[in-house]
């Protein structure tokens, strides 16, 4: 947990935005939260969660991966300087 976390009264900013392209359809979250930790990859491995065990059970992003396979798309998660995280989901249009 970062630091700043602990300042009950601190503004976190989360940045939601989604649009389409000539070939997919996109979702992009953005925080300036604390970021991410050393090793960030392992994140999509169910169980794996740097917060408390109690509240969060480490499965929100490899459900979301699943979800993504399951309709051909792909998910990115990347750090944001001088802090937080990036993550985007995108899966191609169904053009019948």
């Amino acid at each position: 947990a970062c630091a700043a976390a602990s300042k009950r009264d601190e503004v976190r900013r989360v940045v939601v935005n989604w649009g389409t392209t000539d070939q997919d359809v996109w979702v992009s979250v953005l925080d300036d939260g604390c970021g991410l930790p050393e090793g960030f990859d392992k994140v999509w491995e169910s169980g794996r969660t740097n917060k408390s065990r109690a509240e969060h059970y480490g499965m929100g992003l490899s459900i979301a991966r699943a979800a993504a396979t399951s309709v051909r798309g792909r998910l990115a998660l990347r750090p944001r300087e001088p802090g937080g995280a990036a993550f985007e989901m995108r899966w191609p249009h169904d053009r019948h």
